[in-house]
């Protein structure tokens, strides 16, 4: 069973900002603060996937890794300073 089939159930689970952040500092060791993450939200559509319960925004983990392997991409292509264009909002 390869990594991708094992990990399948825990990559559809959602996580608060707070627990995303760390998550994301967690699993890649690249420094994310929750902050942040509220920061993208608001300002544009280049951060990770998330959805509304009410007012509680919700990230798919799926979303997150993603988002960090298409940032890895376009680094290794040498486009350090572009916008990595993400999903935004979902429903």
């Amino acid at each position: 069973m390869d990594t991708l089939q094992k990990n399948a159930p825990e990559l559809g689970r959602l996580l608060r900002r707070t627990d995303a952040a760390r998550y994301v500092t967690d699993t890649y060791g690249i420094p994310c603060s929750p902050k942040t993450l509220a920061k993208i939200a608001c300002v544009g559509s280049e951060g990770p996937p998330f959805r509304l319960a009410n007012r509680t925004p919700l990230y798919p983990i799926s979303g997150l890794a993603l988002q960090l392997l298409l940032l890895r991409a376009s680094e290794s292509m040498g486009n350090h300073d572009s916008n990595v264009v993400g999903a935004g909002r979902v429903g």
